[in-house]
């Protein structure tokens, strides 16, 4: 009796926990539902890099005994100084840049900058951004030393990932030329300094792409054969100089300015990198350039890629419900890019204003948007570090009435936490990796659109798998009967929120694509075939 009235009273308690626990089993959804965020397994191909563009000195400090190496004392508070981020940092914030799912880091360029205050005498304006060289030889000291660049290079590896550099081969920094004098400024370039360049750059410029400055930076004489293999020399040299004893090394090149080179000094460039490394890749800024315009440098050039500078003002159009106009523009592109022909799509830059501030107004639901379209798309998506967390701004204007780059901000860690933003980017992102063939190779076709709804679906689809991705730029959720020609109680999955949908007699699908604010994003994956 003692044991049946124990076991009855265990039971008591134990019978409501079973079936509590039953009941959560059978509501939970199934693990293969929705893609978890995660990482980059084994190689890829280039046309498959997701790239992630952060300025060194901008994203985190992880070593502060760089921060003012030559006594300028720096106000880290204004926008165009030093602000101490440095390859150090990078390392240390390597493994948020893996969770978020991207598979490439570009990083701006590495090499020594000059030191000088450019704007002496009115406010700041250093080299920061890593584009105004003095020698091409050295790391910059503000961002560390050859030592902290290869453990750059190993981390990055050991995640699965690749790194790419920024270089620049068409200009040098300000004060470099022989004709250069200090006017009093400290830490202005030597005469010393300066010889490293001797006949090397254009003391009387000329106008046009090739031969003028850009924004007055010296200009490399790059017809000249000699200057050429110099400068070729310097820059591929890093291949060697950041071999690390595991035999990593810098995987990519980001090339800045090609449209001030000829297409000839180009090829030479990247014939001379694969020589070292044979599977180096490049891609290329031919500024405002695309697939269509781009100087012929993916045809004659050498380059891999190229920015796609047209890509953001087509979102820019679908945002507004011009989604007929912009899948024809969009379809046209998925035609044209190849493995080895392909285009980085990207919404922000450190050159020009933050898509989400000044395209947008701030208008963060219609940026949700805008990162699927980007992630969804055809090509190599830059994310520009920062907007994954909200952040954006103008880029500089007039200087000299305060209008300095907003858009060159100090990465926000605090927002990393619990933010929506972010998390939307992780789920898109995961997604992509999961079906990254299908994103970088698929073709794209229009599936249904309503312009006045503000709803619009398309399909990508690759060597028999098919994904649909309908975007809502309303307000409100939308529900939508839409029509796949699928067979009866065919099952559908919602990769982007985990709702399932089965086919009805008619052979559509009753989707719900959450409102803009709330991501505005439906990826359907169809499990079984279509009729």
């Amino acid at each position: 009796m003692k044991i049946y009235e124990r076991n009855k009273r265990w039971l008591a308690y134990a019978l409501p926990a079973v079936l509590l626990i039953a009941c959560v089993l059978i509501f939970l959804p199934k693990e293969d539902l929705v893609i978890k965020p995660g990482t980059w397994e084994g190689d890829f191909d280039f046309d498959e890099a997701v790239i992630y563009f952060l300025l060194t000195d901008r994203f985190y400090n992880g070593d502060s005994s760089n921060d003012d190496p030559n006594g300028e004392n720096y106000d880290v508070s204004h926008p165009e100084t030093y602000h101490g981020g440095d390859l150090q940092g990078i390392i240390d914030k390597l493994d948020y840049i893996q969770a978020l799912g991207v598979n490439t880091i570009w990083v701006t360029p590495i090499v020594d900058n000059i030191n000088f205050n450019v704007r002496h005498g009115k406010d700041a304006q250093y080299g920061y951004h890593g584009y105004w060289a003095k020698d091409f030889t050295a790391v910059d000291e503000h961002i560390g030393d050859i030592e902290t660049l290869k453990m750059l290079v190993d981390a990055v590896h050991d995640r699965g990932m690749k790194l790419m550099v920024d270089v620049v081969i068409n200009h040098t920094g300000y004060g470099m030329k022989k004709t250069d004098r200090n006017p009093g400024i400290p830490n202005y370039p030597t005469k010393e300094e300066q010889a490293v360049f001797k006949e090397m750059l254009r003391l009387k410029p000329g106008s046009g792409a090739i031969e003028g400055e850009l924004s007055g930076l010296p200009d490399f004489i790059t017809e000249d054969p000699n200057v050429l293999n110099q400068v070729i020399d310097w820059q591929v040299g890093w291949i060697e100089k950041a071999k690390t004893p595991q035999g990593g090394t810098i995987d990519y090149f980001r090339v800045d300015t090609v449209k001030h080179v000829r297409l000839e000094e180009l090829k030479a460039f990247k014939d001379a990198a694969t020589l070292v490394k044979p599977d180096f890749k490049m891609i290329g800024e031919y500024f405002d350039g695309d697939i269509v315009s781009n100087g012929k440098v993916l045809e004659l050039g050498g380059m891999d890629s190229v920015l796609d500078f047209s890509f953001k003002n087509t979102v820019r159009e679908y945002l507004r419900g011009n989604f007929e106009q912009c899948e024809k523009i969009l379809q046209n592109r998925n035609r044209m890019l190849t493995p080895q022909k392909t285009v980085g799509q990207f919404l922000s830059s450190h050159d020009e204003n933050g898509f989400l501030a000044v395209r947008l107004g701030g208008d963060t639901g219609l940026f949700k948007v805008a990162a699927t379209l980007q992630i969804t798309a055809k090509g190599q998506p830059v994310i520009y570090y920062g907007e994954e967390i909200g952040l954006s701004g103008k880029t500089a204007r007039d200087m000299d009435k305060g209008e300095f780059s907003e858009n060159r901000y100090d990465f926000d860690w605090e927002k990393t936490i619990n933010n929506p933003m972010l998390e939307h980017y992780r789920t898109l992102l995961a997604i992509r990796r999961q079906y990254s063939d299908l994103f970088s190779k698929g073709d794209r076709e229009t599936v249904f659109f309503d312009e006045d709804a503000g709803i619009s679906f398309f399909s990508r689809s690759y060597e028999g798998e098919k994904i649909v991705v309908g975007v809502n730029i309303a307000t409100e959720a939308q529900d939508h009967a839409l029509s796949l020609g699928l067979d009866k109680d065919v099952k559908i999955v919602d990769l982007y929120s985990g709702k399932k949908y089965s086919a009805d007699a008619e052979g559509k699908i009753p989707v719900t694509i959450p409102s803009k604010d709330d991501g505005g994003t439906a990826i359907l994956k169809i499990e079984t075939k279509t009729k």
